[in-house]
């Protein structure tokens, strides 16, 4: 266990890598792009955490830090498809998508 340990800390600095970017991209994006991010960087903040309690886990040589480690794997990956969604929403805004639907609608009969 104890050669993970050079590992874990490499996932732990590329993390702490993605969330820097992360809150780069933030600080200078705006209204729904910004909100897209944010899930983003909440995710990554997660994986971090879980990349400390792994580390914890196997310095201390504690199973019982696993339960919290897969929560917060599972939070990590709940916000990053929050982040796709918003940023697919926003992809399909610009590709017109979103307002072809509308029109569709708009245009089809009621149904009885």
């Amino acid at each position: 266990l104890t050669m993970l340990i050079p590992l874990l800390y490499s996932a732990l600095f590329v993390g702490v890598l993605c969330m820097v970017a992360a809150i780069g991209i933030v600080w200078r994006a705006e209204k729904r792009l910004d909100k897209s991010f944010k899930f983003f960087a909440t995710g990554i903040f997660c994986g971090i955490i879980g990349d400390i309690v792994d580390i914890l886990g196997v310095t201390l040589e504690r199973p019982q830090h696993e339960v919290l480690e897969v929560y917060l794997r599972l939070l990590q990956s709940i916000f990053i498809l929050f982040g796709l969604w918003e940023m697919r929403q926003i992809v399909r805004e610009f590709d017109g998508e979103l307002q072809k639907e509308k029109e569709r609608k708009r245009k089809s009969p009621p149904r009885r």
